[in-house]
C-alpha cells in the first residue's frame, strides 16, 4: 500500500493483511494478562484484610497499653505555713516535681 505524505513524498506502508483476527500469540498473552490481573487482585483483597486484623490488633494493645503505663504520682505535701526557709524550699520542690511528672 502506497500513501502520499503531505509534502508529496510518496511512503510505502507495511500492515499485515488481517487486521480483523487477532494472532494466536496476542489472546494468549491477553490471557495471561488477565489471569494476572485477577492474581494481584485476590493479593490486594488478602493484604487489605490483613491490614484491618493489623489495625484492630493496635488500637486493642494501644488501649491496654495506655492503662498498665500510668504512673501514680504523690501528691505535694501541703505547706505548713511555718517560717522556716527550708520548709518552703522544700515544698517548692515538691511543686516542681509534681508539675513535671503530670
Amino acid at each position: 500500500m502506497t500513501s502520499k505524505s503531505p509534502n508529496g513524498i510518496a511512503i510505502k506502508l507495511c500492515f499485515p493483511c488481517n487486521f480483523q483476527s487477532p494472532s494466536a500469540e496476542l489472546l494468549s498473552a491477553r490471557d495471561a494478562l488477565m489471569s494476572l490481573v485477577q492474581d494481584q487482585g485476590k493479593v490486594i483483597a488478602d493484604l487489605q484484610t490483613e491490614i484491618m486484623v493489623l489495625r484492630g490488633a493496635v488500637a486493642v494493645s494501644g488501649q491496654t497499653q495506655e492503662s498498665s503505663f500510668k504512673v501514680k504520682i504523690p501528691e505535694p505535701k501541703p505547706f505548713g505555713s511555718a517560717r522556716s526557709a527550708k520548709e518552703l524550699e522544700n515544698f517548692l520542690w515538691d511543686m516542681e516535681q509534681y508539675f513535671t511528672a503530670a
